[in-house]
């Protein structure tokens, strides 16, 4: 009889032991999942979104430049001078380029600059003349006489090439050989304005030609 106990002891102690040990290494605590991450999908490309998000910021700037400025024709930088030219009208200017043609554009420069207040964007008439001015310079350079020869029929006109001489019509250095007769240096201005566009407010732009001849 105690040898019948003892085997059935000794076989629950057996299964016991068996079944402890097939949990033995299972975390009674709460378990933490550890996970490795995949190779990450590549992100989608940008640039259809970011293209048509600046495509929408472009054209709202260009909206509120156009909605600020309601007269400028294009949308851009600074706007350019305005058409025109300045060309020598004799060989004498023309064998003294490097003086004459200065002058030139100097003087053109000058009345293309004070066109916007004097002629006030309004439309030119179609039978203006051309302003022809007889300009004196000292040895020195310095201008000391300007004589009208012609006036244009309007006097803003008028005014525009006389004051653009004034201001522009000078030389540090000027050319010996190209004074005149009587030691000073004379130069013939022709200048002409005429009508180049206008917008839908009716304010002119003009195109300005000036010719310069040494005598």
């Amino acid at each position: 009889m105690m040898g019948k106990i003892c085997r059935a002891a000794l076989m629950a102690a057996l299964v016991c032991a068996a079944g402890c040990g097939s949990h033995a290494d299972e975390p009674t605590g709460p378990t933490t999942r550890v996970t490795f991450a995949t190779e990450p999908e590549a992100a989608p490309i940008p640039s259809t979104a970011a293209g048509a998000d600046t495509n929408a910021a472009v054209q709202a700037n260009i909206d509120r430049f156009f909605g600020s400025n309601p007269e400028q024709a294009r949308y851009g930088e600074a706007a350019s001078r305005p058409p025109g030219g300045a060309s020598l009208g004799n060989d004498k200017a023309r064998r003294f380029g490097d003086f004459s043609y200065v002058l030139a554009r100097r003087t053109l420069a000058a009345a293309q600059d004070l066109e916007p207040d004097k002629l006030e964007q309004r439309k030119m008439r179609d039978d203006l003349r051309q302003v022809i001015l007889t300009a004196v310079l000292d040895q020195n350079g310095r201008l000391t006489e300007i004589i009208v020869g012609q006036h244009s029929g309007d006097r803003a006109v008028d005014e525009i090439f006389i004051a653009a001489c004034k201001k522009a019509l000078w030389s540090r250095n000027p050319p010996l050989e190209a004074r005149a007769d009587d030691g000073n240096y004379r130069l013939r201005i022709d200048g002409r304005i005429t009508n180049y566009s206008f917008d839908r407010y009716g304010k002119y732009t003009y195109r300005t030609e000036l010719e310069l001849s040494l005598l």
